[in-house]
């Protein structure tokens, strides 16, 4: 195994033990040997159990414990992580070492080579941060108050991955303690929420002074910078709402900018006329985000967990996880000034029950319980980036927190070299425009991670889709016998939805958000010579400006489109609760050429209405499909939508993104290098650059 990392850098790989003998293994002594100026971490992964996905597993190794505790079953296997922390001071150059696995009389390694580069990356991550940590949600999991001891190992966890344990919803009155703050803030924390809110003067008032103190300690630790007004929490959500809130917001918002002029305002909400006077900075949904957005004004991203909320992709298990760790490389592309993710905890409540057990993960339920109605939502992993791990390891993280956190440094190498070559320039050492040029490449890297750079901020749908492939992250678009259409000019949004208001029967139906072109899924069938064929489905619409219906198409056996017929009844506007409404197309007798049915779930927005960005939300829902040839009824895969979707895999052509993060570390210690400095350079800001 060959890694490279600069000092103040964890990089971390997995190997994996097998069984091959038809005995059960424990006892495995773990050990990592000869790599000075490294501290490594040995962990073993937990399998959790995964529900209504889009895996085509049941379980998933996501859970870190440290290693001892494992036991190999028979033919079985048992993956390890293993971390290796290079420490400020650690000298540069090639290390090489070798991971020792040794069960009774056998032993087996490793080699492991470790590149430790010049350049030092910061305690604090460039990128704005505030990944929520809710102290009430692991001691309802606990049953108890959690000693500050274990509060303390709590926030370890998370700053030992980059993520600040932010108070967002709870435990606020003990976080705010100078000793608190300061440990937080030392080990990388940048970002801090106080909320000031109310509904009425006199709680604005009480709101403002309540908060007096925490604001004094921030300004005096000078963290003021990092601080932000949140309040009114997606304020644009729910429209009814919006109206009665808005004005308070107003209020509270200029109250608070009068008292502390320094502290930016957030709002989650997606940018409005209504609120462009008194905010600062926009917390977007990943889903909603246009460039245009950010042209003007600071945006971040907001990443729920969920995707009813149009936040997709995000940290699911659902998500490959070189999909996890390119986010942040997605950040810097598009601009994006910060990352706001609403919980990493939010399932621990819904597994309290299993607070006595040694391995909570043979029984873990990945979901959470919605905070405004308590039903369950079936999204693994959303809000959950940590386990408990019992009394000696109160926290222990996921494998997608080891992605996340190595996603947070490949941004710190982007942003370490865009304050690095403004000083190269300045100071123009030797060499110094080839260097440029080179930085330059990299910090506009085009879609392929390789090829010449591109200028233009692309939407993240369209980012997602021109880059998916050429990082590894293949999208098939498959829904278990359906696939989606690739038009990535208008590929609007395809998911499967088990909300019981939008499906007709069974568990499960499609949700179509649409855009101005035509957004299908198709499946293709086996025509019948000599008959004539016909299809339908069921189709229910809420506030589609535009219209929902079902295509058929004859094919021949290059694919290419025979004949093509229109459902005679098309659906939109809002068909109300669960009003489904039968639409049918049928044709005469396949001609001879023809080998393919094609059937097409089709929907769209009217022209001239915009994306699909406001309250409310457009939207299709598809279920129950039939066909038939003549009279004989034809199979049709997944007919009702009802099996597992197989979304992703990944190929080998991630190691183009390993390559390029390779090429990160060379350039920015040749610039190191050049100015005789190790950096970190203080002047590295996120975002991007506006007049």
């Amino acid at each position: 195994m060959a890694l490279a990392a600069s000092r103040n850098e964890a990089v971390g790989l997995q190997a994996v033990v097998f069984n091959d003998s038809d005995t059960e293994m424990s006892g495995i002594d773990v050990t990592v040997e000869n790599i000075p100026g490294v501290t490594a971490k040995i962990y073993a992964s937990g399998a959790v159990k995964v529900d209504r996905n889009m895996l085509p597993i049941d379980r998933y190794f996501d859970l870190l414990r440290p290693s001892g505790w494992e036991t190999i079953a028979p033919k079985s296997f048992q993956p390890y992580w293993i971390d290796f922390t290079v420490s400020k001071d650690a000298e540069p150059g090639t290390k090489n070492g070798k991971i020792v696995f040794k069960h009774g009389n056998v032993t087996k390694s490793v080699s492991v080579q470790l590149r430790i580069s010049q350049s030092v990356l910061p305690v604090t991550p460039t990128l704005p941060l505030a990944f929520a940590f809710g102290k009430s949600w692991v001691e309802q999991f606990y049953g108890r108050a959690l000693t500050e001891e274990e509060l303390f190992q709590c926030y370890d966890a998370m700053l030992e991955h980059r993520l600040g344990p932010l108070p967002m919803w709870d435990g606020s009155g003990f976080f705010f303690q100078e000793k608190t703050v300061r440990y937080c803030a030392d080990r990388g924390m940048n970002v801090f929420f106080v909320s000031v809110s109310g509904m009425s003067d006199a709680a604005i008032d009480a709101s403002l002074r309540n908060t007096a103190p925490k604001l004094e300690l921030l300004r005096d630790l000078k963290l003021l910078g990092q601080t932000y007004q949140f309040a009114f929490d997606e304020i644009l959500f729910n429209a009814a709402g919006a109206e009665r809130k808005l004005p308070w917001m107003r209020a509270t918002y200029e109250r608070f900018h009068e008292k502390y002029p320094d502290v930016k305002r957030l709002a989650t909400s997606w940018p409005d006329k209504r609120l462009d006077d008194f905010t600062d900075i926009y917390v977007v949904p990943v889903g909603r985000y246009r460039p245009e957005m950010s042209e003007k004004k600071a945006v971040w991203w907001y990443s729920v967990g969920s995707a009813s909320a149009n936040s997709s992709p995000d940290f699911r298990i659902d998500f490959p996880p070189i999909l996890q760790r390119y986010f942040f490389l997605a950040n810097w592309r598009a601009g994006i000034d910060g990352h706001l993710y609403w919980a990493t905890h939010r399932e621990w409540p819904l597994n309290k029950e299993l607070r006595t057990k040694k391995q909570v993960e043979e029984e873990w339920a990945p979901s959470y319980a919605s905070a405004i109605n308590g039903n369950r939502v079936d999204d693994c992993g959303a809000g959950n980036l940590f386990y408990p791990g019992g009394p000696e390891n109160i926290v222990v993280p996921s494998v997608r927190a080891k992605y996340l956190r190595d996603g947070v440094n490949d941004y710190e190498y982007l942003a370490q070299m865009r304050a690095a070559t403004k000083r190269l320039k300045e100071r123009r050492p030797d060499g110094w425009e080839k260097l440029a040029d080179d930085a330059n490449a990299l910090m506009n890297f085009a879609p392929d991670l390789k090829g010449p750079p591109q200028a233009e901020y692309l939407s993240w749908r369209t980012q997602f889709a021109r880059t998916g492939e050429l990082l590894g992250i293949t999208s098939t678009g498959q829904f278990a016998g359906w696939l989606v259409s690739r038009d990535t000019n208008n590929p609007g949004i395809v998911s499967l939805t088990r909300h019981p208001a939008a499906i007709r029967q069974g568990e499960a139906a499609l949700r179509v958000l649409p855009t101005e072109g035509e957004t299908f899924v198709f499946q293709d069938i086996p025509v019948q010579p000599d008959k004539a064929h016909s299809a339908s489905v069921y189709i229910k619409t809420d506030d589609l400006r535009g219209k929902a219906w079902l295509r058929i198409e004859y094919l021949d056996t290059n694919q290419a489109k025979l004949q093509s017929a229109d459902s005679s009844e098309t659906v939109s506007g809002s068909t109300g609760g669960k009003t489904f409404r039968k639409v049918e197309a049928s044709f005469g007798v396949a001609p001879k050429e023809a080998v393919t049915l094609r059937i097409l779930l089709v929907s769209r927005l009217d022209s001239g209405k915009g994306p699909n960005d406001a309250e409310p939300l457009a939207k299709a829902f598809y279920d129950d499909v039939e066909a038939a040839a003549g009279d004989r009824k034809l199979d049709i895969a997944n007919s009702g939508f009802e099996e597992k979707q197989h979304h992703w895999h990944v190929s080998k052509e991630t190691q183009r993104y390993f390559d390029f993060r390779n090429r990160l570390i060379d350039c920015l210690e040749r610039i190191c290098v050049a100015l005789n400095e190790t950096g970190p350079f203080a002047n590295a800001h996120a975002g991007r650059e506006r007049p």
